[in-house]
């Protein structure tokens, strides 16, 4: 995370490593899916199956990709790109198209129902980071739609939609609302002092239902904005509520000025993605997708929208007048 927020001033870099991260493990994923659920590709004892890439939480990786998905404009936008690709406009699009099918290819695969209804937002933002003055700039929507509908077309043969996936997505939501309503009793008991960081399965195991227990224990609430309530207190509150006021201060600040870059449009819909998925799941406990928020984090904190650019270190006096 360190080193994220260190290379934030070169976005760029930042997000071509995200990039070659993120299609790296589409392919670790779509080796996964080949090999069956038994496949060496996957790297922990305890995993979901599908395309998880790295992860062993399938909701995670929809998550990177996600969050992938409005760098790959914000690469092909910049300032640097536009002047190698200039008159090019034509490849410029198909190499987007083809890096957001790969993508669209990988959340597919990964088979997360958080990643799959969030894709569209994320794809209809991204679109809007095409400037005003850019002539292809009619293409953005159809792109993003385009993409969507091979999302649509992916999960029609995919056994997401089968009988036995339609029970597991219901069997999770399910069990997602008890989470939440245990937590929701714990939190009513301890407000406002909280139970203390990383207590949270300690405690709710005091107020499970004996009749339910089984094997599997609960070790998150699957809901970060919870689940810190619940072990910080009041505390916990109040460092969300400042966190998302400075987040949504940042981001009206980008998207209200022609001076904010491609890449810093594209964290705030990748950090948007990340917090929404937040409220499902615990994305952020993965110390990788802690690490793609905090370099989004950085590359909001360094726009400064009324700072003028600096003078070149030669500056001076163009002409020297001598007497009147």
């Amino acid at each position: 995370m360190f080193a994220a927020v260190a290379a934030a001033e070169s976005a760029r870099s930042v997000a071509g490593a995200l990039l070659i991260g993120t299609a790296t493990a589409i392919v670790v994923g779509a080796l996964q899916v080949a090999s069956g659920s038994a496949s060496a590709w996957y790297f922990y004892p305890i995993t979901n199956t599908g395309a998880v890439g790295f992860f062993a939480n399938s909701n995670h990786m929809g998550t990177l990709l996600l969050a992938a998905i409005p760098f790959v404009a914000a690469l092909l936008l910049s300032g640097k790109a536009q002047r190698r690709l200039r008159g090019k406009s034509a490849a410029v699009i198909t190499i987007a198209a083809a890096a957001l099918g790969l993508i669209v290819i990988g959340i597919a695969l990964n088979r997360s129902l958080a990643a799959l209804l969030l894709v569209v937002p994320v794809l209809l933002a991204t679109a809007l980071m095409i400037p005003a003055g850019w002539r292809f700039r009619w293409a953005g929507v159809p792109i993003a739609i385009l993409a969507l509908a091979g999302a649509v077309a992916a999960l029609s043969i995919n056994p997401l939609n089968s009988a036995a996936a339609s029970q597991a997505k219901e069997v999770s939501l399910q069990s997602r609302q008890m989470i939440w309503r245990t937590t929701g009793e714990a939190i009513a008991h301890s407000f406002p002092f909280g139970t203390g960081l990383g207590s949270f399965a300690q405690v709710y195991r005091l107020y499970e239902n004996p009749e339910t227990v089984d094997p599997t224990y609960v070790n998150h609430a699957h809901n970060d904005y919870l689940e810190l309530t619940l072990e910080l207190g009041v505390g916990g509150v109040l460092l969300i509520l400042a966190f998302l006021a400075w987040w949504g201060r940042r981001v009206a600040q980008i998207w209200s000025t022609n001076l904010s870059s491609p890449f810093e449009r594209a964290a705030t819909i990748a950090s948007a993605a990340i917090l929404a998925h937040s409220a499902v799941d615990y994305p952020l406990r993965t110390s990788a997708m802690a690490a793609v928020l905090a370099m989004c984090i950085a590359i909001l904190a360094r726009f400064r929208p009324t700072e003028a650019a600096p003078a070149p270190a030669d500056a001076g006096p163009r002409h020297v007048t001598i007497g009147r």
